[in-house]
């Protein structure tokens, strides 16, 4: 099964895009925009300052799932192997992804089976958590081995409740992430049978 979904021929999404990017060009101007460590987060429940594109994006996806609208600004080297989740530690079962800013062919998303070692839920501190760090932990004799990967070069859904790494290898790449649900509400495989 693929760990993504390529989007660029959906007119909703594909103009959603051309909004997020003159969203994300005045970022520091938007009321509703938090500035966050690994980016922002925006406010998408205030129903007054809410941009008509997130209006549109709650009515394309389920409107009952937990959803989340961040913008990543990802430095070199990028991220390692992850999953999506919250502070808490629910994890987000995918991501409808947007390239924002400094994205090119060489950035490259990679998803992964984990065949060896464990993963945990830790607790964070409130220095962890203002640092963006996560609570999903893999053990030090941790193996992977690589299932699938792809270049966000549009509208993409991806899977990211399986270990993912991304890559920035020049500049800091930047891009708008809309989350799908939590495992606790939706599986990737409702995902594929909703938008594919």
């Amino acid at each position: 099964m693929t760990s993504f979904i390529k989007k660029s021929d959906d007119k909703i999404l594909t103009e959603v895009w051309k909004a997020l990017i003159e969203f994300y060009d005045c970022i520091d101007e938007q009321e509703i925009a938090k500035k966050v460590p690994h980016g922002y987060s925006i406010n998408i429940d205030d129903e007054i300052k809410t941009p008509d594109f997130i209006k549109t994006l709650k009515k394309y996806f389920n409107a009952d799932a937990l959803h989340a609208l961040r913008f990543f600004e990802i430095k070199n080297p990028g991220w390692g192997k992850h999953l999506d989740s919250s502070l808490t530690g629910d994890v987000y079962t995918g991501s409808c992804i947007w390239p924002i800013k400094n994205c090119s062919s060489e950035n490259i998303t990679k998803w992964y089976e984990h065949t060896k070692g464990k993963v945990e839920c830790i607790e964070l501190n409130h220095s962890q958590k203002n640092s963006g760090g996560l609570p999903w932990k893999y053990s030090d004799d941790s193996v992977f081995t690589l299932i699938d990967s792809t270049i966000i070069d549009g509208p993409t859904i991806i899977r990211t409740d399986i270990p993912h790494e991304v890559n920035s290898p020049d500049k800091t790449r930047v891009i708008a992430s809309w989350k799908l649900g939590s495992t606790k509400n939706i599986s990737w495989n409702e995902i594929c049978d909703l938008y594919q």
